[in-house]
């Protein structure tokens, strides 16, 4: 095609992107959030909510600020359960390895006081005693409810162990119990903070498929296939809306530029990846423009009605006013209109070739938005 010139796009709304991101990021501590609660509920400590709305109008600065917010709560409720924990147990759980213990001195004291002694066998039992009460001490109120239930009857057997064998097993058995809850309560907690995510995201997939994705991410255990489904259907969703801003800029901005824009120009091209619209001070020429399916190019090519000329001294001087006058201010207009378009063309055809006849017939001499204000006044009527 003559005169013909393509220029890669970027679809890439940065701020947009991080905005959902953040949005999915600040959703998904709060469930995390919401999960530490109900954990320090069960041991009789009460933890405030954070206060952390947002609407699709809260800047990426805002959500960054209240994903700091949310963190930092998260990590002083963790410490505040902590100490929590250690009371109860120490209160509660604790008591019944010091009732055991006829000196009634803590397994750490005993430990000590036997260390003094020649009796190994106590020595190692205390010792098995005080390994497990330290274990869930530190990380017993990382479990679920039926690993605490566990743990603590796995220590009352051991505090009333007499043998070393006995105490180890036990002592073990604690751990694993242990080492198994924490990550039952882990994985329960990623799964839902994820699923948390994943239907925040959901708000910016395609509006036809939000409700069948909410199902899927609320029903599957498989949140990974669940994952590439909501991915997938926003990649969609991003490139269909890229395109339409792309076309909507092309049109203000030929318009502007004098070119007479057909009312289906922007249809034209989101549907049937083309449209041409007609040069008002060259009647019976005008420009092709093409824009991919995947939105990563826009291509433009002079083009004729089929009663002008495909070469001579005029159909050159329409292709050398385009390349040199109007192609500029096409470019700057669409960059003004947050089109993020190459700094150099990928293809590049001069003035001089042929202008091949237009796929359509050339737009009339009616302006679009006059198009539209016609048949708004006729549906007044």
């Amino acid at each position: 095609m003559s005169s013909s010139v393509g220029y890669y796009l970027s679809a890439a709304d940065v701020e947009a992107q991080r905005r959902r991101d953040l949005r999915a990021g600040v959703a998904s501590a709060l469930a995390r959030y919401d999960g530490v609660r109900a954990r320090a509920r069960g041991i009789g400590l009460t933890i405030p909510a954070v206060r952390a709305g947002f609407t699709d109008d809260t800047t990426s600065d805002e959500l960054q600020e209240l994903l700091r917010r949310v963190t930092t709560a998260l990590d002083h409720a963790d410490e505040s359960i902590n100490d929590a924990w250690r009371s109860r147990w120490q209160a509660e759980f604790g008591k019944v390895a010091r009732h055991t213990v006829v000196t009634g001195l803590s397994a750490r004291d005993e430990l000590a006081r036997a260390q003094s002694e020649p009796d190994r066998e106590t020595l190692a039992v205390r010792s098995a005693v005080a390994d497990a009460e330290s274990l869930i001490e530190s990380q017993g109120h990382r479990c679920d409810e039926q690993g605490v239930a566990s743990a603590r009857e796995a220590f009352t057997e051991l505090v009333e162990a007499t043998t070393v064998v006995r105490a180890r097993t036990l002592s073990l058995e604690i751990a694993v119990i242990i080492q198994k809850s924490v990550a039952r309560r882990r994985a329960a907690t990623t799964l839902e903070a994820e699923r948390v995510r994943l239907l925040e995201l959901v708000r910016d997939a395609a509006a036809a498929e939000q409700e069948s994705l909410r199902e899927l991410v609320m029903t599957t255990a498989d949140l990974d296939a669940a994952a590439g489904a909501v991915f997938g259907s926003i990649e969609r969703e991003d490139r269909a809306r890229h395109r339409e801003q792309v076309a909507d800029a092309a049109a203000q901005a030929l318009e502007e530029l004098g070119c007479v824009v057909g009312e289906e120009f922007e249809s034209l091209l989101t549907t049937e990846n083309e449209a041409v619209v007609g040069f008002r001070a060259q009647d019976g020429y005008g420009l092709l423009v093409r824009l991919p399916e995947d939105g990563q190019s826009l291509l433009t090519a002079v083009v004729r009605a089929d009663d002008r000329a495909a070469s001579g001294v005029h159909a050159l001087a329409v292709q050398t006013a385009y390349c040199d006058e109007t192609l500029p201010e096409l470019h700057a207009k669409l960059r003004e209109r947050g089109v993020h378009i190459g700094d150099a063309p990928f293809l590049r055809g001069e003035p001089g070739r042929p202008v091949p006849v237009a796929p359509s017939p050339l737009p009339g001499r009616q302006r679009r938005h006059e198009t539209k204000r016609v048949k708004e006044r006729e549906r007044e009527r």
